[in-house]
């Protein structure tokens, strides 16, 4: 048996998360920890100079797995589904899936106009077949008008300091520009837009890599602000519109599911699936006020699935909460790290491999349809976490 220092040193090892702050190239900007979001944000050394945060809406591949490898299904048929963060990474993988499984309508939530209607653009190309999604004219003509202006980083601030939104109805699809951490964005539009959402998705998130002792006031305010604040906005919309709902019409007539074992379930539940990470649970450098607000993300997701108990008997007026903590996903802030960082990043992983946005959008689908999944909290690291 080796001597427990040795023990102790590989223990040691074991729990450091690459990559080492020797690693960073000054040239190019790059994350302490490759974990460090849901989405393909860019993330900064502990330096003196920082540039703006890129949010979760940065362009991004989708996955390594392609989507016409999933054949479209009706599990989400009738459903109406809302996602955060929904131009890029986690956030569009999830809503390029939903479609593909027969969602009803598509509501995608950024802060970027241009990125949402690339977004948009991708969902309206179907990758199982060789021809493009016929569109109403009156759409096309709404799209095709949407696509010739751009939303800059100052005209998101603008529209993030007056605590509005804008949004473009183009049949199956909506694009909502806004500031998801602005409690003005969660006005009467998106109040009414809301009343009929059955699947809402909080994939939306920045981060900022320092050292506590070096972080900016502004940048621990901005992570707060967009990734704990706004998912609490977003589930209070939520959970708010369901009350009314159920004021407004005391009984619920509910609809039969089907499960994949061919059992009829009566419920007609809606489903709240927040996106953390595994900086909640695993501590690593320059990551804490992000992984303090991941961590608030999962607390809170628990807190309304307790909260959801007090509706009574009818499944039409219950709200579910579940919670996804992605490790290492395949994104394009992982193509940015050295080729030395990402073997070491997967060598800690049990698996040897990092995760795909696809494989995190197949969590998102099972936890949208079952309708006993509640309270979920899914690792999908690849077993990092045991580790």
């Amino acid at each position: 048996m080796p001597p427990r220092s040795s023990l102790f040193t590989s223990t040691l090892k074991s729990r450091i998360i690459p990559p080492s702050r020797s690693l960073i190239s000054h040239s190019k900007p790059q994350c302490l920890s490759p974990l460090h979001s849901p989405s393909s944000t860019r993330r900064e050394p502990p330096s003196l100079s920082y540039s703006k945060p890129i949010l979760s809406s940065s362009p991004t591949i989708i996955s390594s797995r392609p989507y016409h490898t999933h054949s479209s299904t009706t599990r989400l048929t009738g459903r109406v589904c809302m996602v955060t963060g929904g131009s890029s990474g986690i956030g569009l993988a999830i809503a390029q899936r939903f479609m593909h499984e027969g969602a009803t309508k598509l509501i995608l939530v950024g802060r970027n106009k241009a990125r949402l209607q690339d977004a948009l653009k991708m969902l309206r190309t179907p990758h199982n077949e060789g021809e493009e999604e016929e569109i109403p004219a009156a759409e096309a003509e709404s799209a095709q008008s949407e696509a010739s202006e751009s939303t800059t980083g100052n005209d998101a601030a603008a529209i993030a300091a007056a605590g509005h939104c804008e949004i473009y109805d183009s049949g199956r699809f909506t694009m909502v520009v806004g500031d998801v951490g602005n409690p003005g964005f969660w006005g009467e539009d998106i109040k009414k837009l809301m009343d009929n959402v059955d699947i809402l998705v909080n994939a939306a998130g920045i981060s900022y890599s320092a050292l506590l002792p070096f972080a900016k006031d502004e940048h621990i305010m901005q992570t707060l602000h967009t990734n704990l604040q706004g998912t609490i906005f977003a589930c209070r919309t939520m959970a708010r519109r369901l009350l009314r709902r159920k004021r407004a019409s005391p009984t619920t007539t509910t609809t039969t599911t089907t499960t994949a074992n061919g059992e009829n379930v009566k419920s007609a539940t809606k489903c709240i699936i927040n996106v953390s990470s595994l900086h909640a649970w695993k501590g690593a450098v320059g990551v804490s006020t992000y992984a303090a607000t991941k961590a608030g993300v999962i607390a809170l997701t628990r807190s309304i699935a307790a909260e959801g108990g007090l509706s009574g008997d009818d499944p039409g007026r219950r709200l579910r909460a579940n919670v996804i903590v992605p490790g290492y996903i395949e994104t394009k802030m992982l193509d940015e790290l050295s080729e030395k960082t990402r073997e070491e990043a997967k060598k800690s992983i049990p698996l040897r491999r990092f995760g795909t946005t696809g494989e995190v959008a197949d969590a998102a689908v099972f936890l949208a349809t079952n309708e006993y999944a509640n309270n979920c909290v899914l690792n999908l690291d690849g077993g990092l976490s045991a580790v």
